[in-house]
């Protein structure tokens, strides 16, 4: 249920997402490892009581298209509005995500405001990388950007605009 990519090996490569061992099962709300697709908001955009990362990771898509080639895969799945209304009646959105298999990996992520209200997205994907020696991996880069570490600090959210 829900989009997630769950596995990417390139060719000659080695696994580029980190999944446990185990997971709970069935467990809608689950989204570590691999890399799910958070959309149509990222974070508690909505609020705790919408849950985190928004619906499509809990929602059943449908599949459009299914175009097998030489040079590789791909797939597209839809939400539709019809589809979304059971968790969230107020958005009249339509998702469409393309997964492209060929020598790499590619996303596109669409959306439609089927609606006349507008509505905030703050949509995105949330990769797990697998590195390989966790303690001796940097991130490089984000010296003095804002940001909300939600572990430490719930009232970070509003503070920081991040709960909008």
């Amino acid at each position: 249920m829900g989009a997630k990519v769950l596995s990417y090996v390139p060719a000659g490569g080695r696994e580029v997402f980190f999944r446990p061992i185990t997971e709970p099962e069935g467990c809608a709300e689950w989204v570590h490892g691999g890399m799910p697709i958070c959309w149509p908001w990222f974070g508690f955009n909505r609020g705790k009581e919408k849950g985190i990362h928004g619906y499509a990771r809990t929602l059943l898509f449908s599949i459009k298209e299914h175009v097998q080639a030489e040079g590789g895969d791909s797939l597209t799945l839809t939400l539709t509005p019809d589809s979304v209304k059971s968790v969230c009646p107020e958005d009249r959105l339509s998702l469409e995500m393309t997964f492209t298999l060929t020598d790499r990996l590619r996303i596109e992520m669409r959306t439609q405001n089927c609606g006349q209200q507008p509505v905030k997205l703050t949509c995105g994907l949330h990769p797990y990388f697998s590195i390989g020696e966790r303690d001796r991996t940097t991130v490089v880069g984000t010296d003095g950007l804002a940001y909300c570490d939600t572990l430490q600090n719930d009232a970070q959210l509003s503070e920081n605009g991040f709960n909008e």
